[in-house]
């Protein structure tokens, strides 16, 4: 392999894909053969077969879970963290900090798996999401539970890109479909268990219960650390090589690229998560990160397009992707899709502790329609593409039941029934399953063999931008609209009192009202939540408009041809 063409790709199996035309598609930019001209193909073969291909499996998704899991536990400590490390003002930086750290860095560690074995990587990311999750549990200050929720983005990140990875080195491309979705799968899982454990470990230990929610990652990690160096299969994407990785290293990193990029997402989150709920959008240092942001973004956009200090193969961002039909069009999908994903992992358990007095578990397990319907659909979708192909008629149905559920939603009030915001689930699960996690699998299909990997990293920017971009939008309305309908409701209130209550923290708030007060505080509370969907309702529509601009071809995956 030379080193121009493997510098542009993520290490993947010497695969042939397409469309059943016999050649690649036309959204490739390459020509499309004539089927008879093309010899007869093989099939793929699994080099990690039986016992040992599912204890690998196994291990893999279980450290996607711990990352999935990670995501969700803190907002169930989030009282009893406080209490002990104090700070509440802080308590923003908590899911910040592992949000930025892992999003920030995900095009340049798509880049490192091009240059580094990819077991050696995975696991290293592996070590650092632990190291991460060890100080989360010992953390004696707020500001080193945040570097430890930053640390454990970082890593956690890392192994996701590699899971994403390993899974399209080790399968074939027939059955790839199906094993991405199982990422969906234990993802799901994850996040809707992950306040669940941490309401558990509360129960268990009430004084410091929160911290074993984070050592759980020790263990479960460390059982499948020996794994991963046994039986995982070392990939070096230059086997015939022998140029030193530093040398490697500073030829093929797209270092001014790599630095705008995360210029860009740096400045953008933090004024996303920040703006009118910490500071007024119209605050100086609001205005001057979208500022930065948006020069970041022409300096990025500058620096790929005319290859500064770098070249078309080894640019950090495939942009001649967005100039093929079909690539672009997956990609805004995912994104505006993304954006209303998990809104509603986010709100619903928070509905139901404000209205009904759910605990924190009992409020999680609220969210099972919505969990069951995405997990089973999503492994569905993954058997679907693999056996009928077809991925046009997927994404038509699955955003236009995520828009039906999410306009549902934004209907809500005191006096929605339980049964009625079940059915609002239903529709958002099964949508978020049929469409969410397809646009990986669908994209290999549309490049050349040689660009899969580019596209995986491509795919992921997408899925992982369209998630931070969505929670952080939907998290500013509901702060700012909740804080500003009970201060209405109740002048005179304390602002910060107010948003320690809006955003979780231990408050007295809520017990200090009247109860003709009380009402109206929920009132505002779940009109703000109402607002939020607006977010999945706008991506959910513009995901359905670009879907059926998608052409109706079957994707192939999985033939290798003959002495290829």
């Amino acid at each position: 392999m030379s080193t121009s063409n493997s510098s542009a790709n993520l290490p993947v199996p010497d695969t042939k894909t397409g469309y059943e035309s016999g050649g690649y598609s036309s959204d490739s930019g390459l020509p499309v053969a004539d089927e008879k001209a093309i010899p007869q193909p093989e099939e793929e073969v699994r080099s990690i077969t039986g016992l040992k291909w599912f204890i690998v499996m196994a291990a893999l998704l279980s450290t996607a879970f711990l990352y999935a899991v990670d995501n969700t536990i803190v907002a169930v400590v989030i009282p009893n963290l406080t209490r002990d490390l104090g700070h509440v003002e802080k308590i923003p930086w908590l899911s910040v900090s592992f949000t930025l750290a892992g999003t920030i860095c995900i095009l340049p560690l798509s880049k490192l798996y091009t240059i580094f074995n990819t077991k050696w990587l995975y696991i290293f990311f592996l070590f650092l999401f632990l190291v991460g999750s060890a100080l989360c549990g010992a953390a004696n200050t707020m500001d080193a539970e945040i570097i430890g929720r930053a640390l454990a983005g970082l890593g956690g990140n890392g192994l996701y890109v590699g899971l994403v990875s390993f899974i399209s080195i080790l399968t074939t491309g027939k059955e790839r479909p199906i094993y991405l979705s199982f990422i969906g799968l234990v993802w799901g899982a994850g996040v809707v268990l992950g306040p669940i454990i941490g309401a558990g470990f509360h129960d268990l230990a009430r004084h410091d219960g929160w911290r074993w929610g984070f050592y759980l990652n020790l263990f479960v990690g460390g059982a499948c650390l020996p794994i991963f160096w046994w039986f995982l299969p070392s990939n070096n994407p230059r086997p015939n090589n022998n140029t030193p990785l530093s040398q490697i290293v500073l030829k093929e990193m797209d270092f001014l690229g790599t630095a705008t990029s995360m210029g860009a997402f740096l400045t953008g989150i933090i004024a996303l998560s920040f703006g009118g709920v910490d500071y007024a959008w119209d605050d100086g240092r609001i205005i001057a990160c979208w500022t930065l942001c948006g020069l970041f973004i022409i300096a990025f956009a500058l620096v790929e397009y005319f290859n500064v200090l770098t070249t078309p193969d080894n640019r950090i961002f495939p942009l001649h992707f967005l100039g093929q039909r079909g690539p672009l069009l997956v990609f805004l999908i995912m994104i505006v899709g993304g954006c209303g994903t998990f809104t509603t992992v986010y709100y619903v358990p928070l509905l139901f502790q404000f209205t009904r007095g759910d605990s924190a578990t009992d409020a999680a397990v609220r969210l099972l329609p919505f969990i069951i319907l995405l997990v089973a659909f999503t492994v569905m979708e993954g058997f679907y593409l693999s056996k009928i192909g077809y991925y046009t008629p997927t994404y038509i149905v699955g955003t236009a039941l995520v828009l039906g559920g999410s306009i549902g939603m934004t209907q809500i009030d005191m006096n929605t029934s339980v049964a009625q915001i079940y059915g609002f689930e239903v529709l958002l699960g099964v949508g978020v399953g049929i469409f969410g996690q397809a646009g990986i699998a669908v994209v290999q299909g549309m490049v050349a063999p040689h660009e899969v990997g580019r596209a995986i990293g491509y795919m992921l920017v997408a899925q992982l931008g369209g998630l931070t971009i969505g929670l952080s939008t939907a998290g500013a309305i509901f702060v700012n609209n909740a804080k500003s309908g009970i201060l209405r409701a109740i002048p005179g209130l304390p602002e910060e009192e107010v948003v320690r209550a809006i955003s979780g923290a231990s408050s007295e708030l809520l017990k200090n009202v009247s109860e003709e007060e009380l009402a109206k505080v929920l009132e505002a509370i779940v009109a703000a939540m109402a607002k939020t969907y607006w977010v999945p309702v706008a991506g959910g529509a513009g995901a359905l408009l670009l879907s059926f601009a998608l052409k109706w071809e079957r994707l192939q995956l999985g033939q290798v041809a003959p002495g290829h």
